[in-house]
């Protein structure tokens, strides 16, 4: 007996913005400009990670970058050991706040 992991429904942006236009429907903003600032905002996000810094998102997460150590791996098809160097990750950590909220 195999225990599948369940699929989780992906909101993509098209539908995000969606939902942020109608939960401020009070302001007058449209689609199009929901779109610009998501764009923006991916835009800045990815700057301010890549200069180095640790970005703070409310009361959500954290997320920054940072060097993995060099380590040595295997090519599943092969067999073959292999050598991958460092090289930058994503970090990603959700604040208690978040986590009180979702559970």
């Amino acid at each position: 007996m195999s225990l599948k992991k369940e699929k989780l429904p992906i909101v993509g942006k098209k539908i995000l913005i969606e939902q942020i236009v109608k939960r401020n429907l009070d302001i007058g903003i449209n689609k199009m400009q929901i779109e610009t600032i998501l764009d923006s905002l991916e835009l800045e996000i990815i700057d301010i990670v890549n200069s180095g810094k640790k970005i703070k998102m409310g009361k959500i997460f954290y997320i920054w970058k940072k060097k993995s150590k060099p380590r040595e791996a295997m090519n599943l098809k092969t067999g073959e050991k292999m050598k991958i160097g460092e090289r930058w990750i994503v970090s990603f950590k959700t604040l208690p706040s978040f986590k009180e909220k979702i559970n």
